[in-house]
């Protein structure tokens, strides 16, 4: 008469060779997390376009018109003083010249404001349509973008903002014909979006892409 015997150390043994064992928590517990937030939709990007295009535009306009009509209002009005004209004269030269200073600002405004908007996004990753629609700038696979990658992008998305000031500041004229042959270049960049990856040409060239925020 036999008696079967179980060894505790045997049923161990074959517990942990057995394929069929559910995975433990520790080795579950050791792969890595995916820290890339969801990339925005194609259409969400195109929104923020739009609405950057209209702050830049009507804002733009708006701040210039303040801007200059004061500024030349006050250096007409300053100019007429000094030459001992009546207070009636001054307040029409101030006029004239608000009215002057209003139409040259609605000119210029615009392009202000697109500077203003690069230094914005060059700093914080963000713009007036990417905070209203919930993004900002961040690496391809939808992580932290660092500093000097949102710069890179910036400085080539408002490449016509910077460069024909530079163009001109320093004479060098075909500065300003390359900044417009990039500039139509970069307008046709940005309807890569709607392609795989989400990212327009500016993101190609500095490795970013436009994720939703936390």
């Amino acid at each position: 008469m036999n008696e079967s015997t179980s060894n505790p150390g045997d049923s161990e043994m074959n517990d942990a060779s057995s394929p069929y064992q559910p995975p433990t928590g520790e080795s579950t517990a050791t792969q890595p997390a995916s820290t890339g937030r969801p990339l925005a939709s194609a259409g969400r990007r195109f929104g923020a376009f739009l609405l950057d295009g209209v702050v830049i535009g009507i804002g733009g306009m708006i701040l210039g018109m303040l801007l200059g009509g004061t500024i030349l209002g006050m250096i007409g009005m300053g100019a007429v003083a000094d030459a001992g004209a009546a207070p009636e004269e001054a307040a029409a030269a101030a006029a004239v010249g608000g009215f002057i200073g209003g139409l040259v600002g609605t000119i210029i405004g615009p392009y202000i404001a697109t500077f203003i908007m690069m230094i914005l996004e060059c700093c914080t990753g963000i713009t007036p349509g990417k905070l209203m629609l919930g993004m900002k700038v961040s690496k391809a696979d939808g992580s932290d973008a660092n500093l000097s990658s949102i710069v890179t992008r910036g400085l080539l998305k408002y490449q016509y903002s910077w460069v024909v000031i530079v163009g001109i500041f320093t004479g060098l004229d075909f500065l300003v014909t390359i900044s417009g042959i990039l500039s139509v270049v970069m307008f046709f960049g940005i309807f890569l979006i709607f392609g795989e990856g989400r990212q327009t040409l500016w993101d190609k060239m500095a490795k970013t892409s436009v994720a939703m925020k936390d």
